[in-house]
């Protein structure tokens, strides 16, 4: 099962808003975790564009992007990034990463 975001992604989102986050919200945030491996997708230029749901330009979905990064890698997350290939090839670098993962 995947999901699209997590609970850290709201620290994320506090961070690239500037707001203090609280105590609270970071003990439950990694108290919640699904899978210590996360995967992310950096911004990638040639194929972003904006639509009803993407209101962000490519400059703040970059500093989402530097926003999210921080939040993982304090939180104890392995960060595994997705190389920006096409949809059947991204398809199989994560298919190949869980069948790695799943034999450690």
């Amino acid at each position: 099962m995947f999901f699209d975001r997590g609970i850290i992604d709201c620290l994320g989102y506090s961070l690239l808003e500037g707001l203090e986050l609280p105590a609270a919200l970071i003990s439950l945030a990694n108290s919640m975790t699904y899978s210590r491996h996360v995967f992310i997708f950096p911004p990638w230029k040639h194929i972003y564009e904006n639509d009803a749901e993407r209101k962000q330009s490519f400059a703040q979905a970059v500093q989402t992007y530097k926003a999210m990064v921080k939040v993982y890698q304090q939180s104890g997350y392995e960060l595994i990034e997705v190389p920006q290939l096409s949809i059947s090839q991204r398809a199989g670098f994560i298919l190949d990463s869980l069948s790695l993962d799943s034999q450690s």
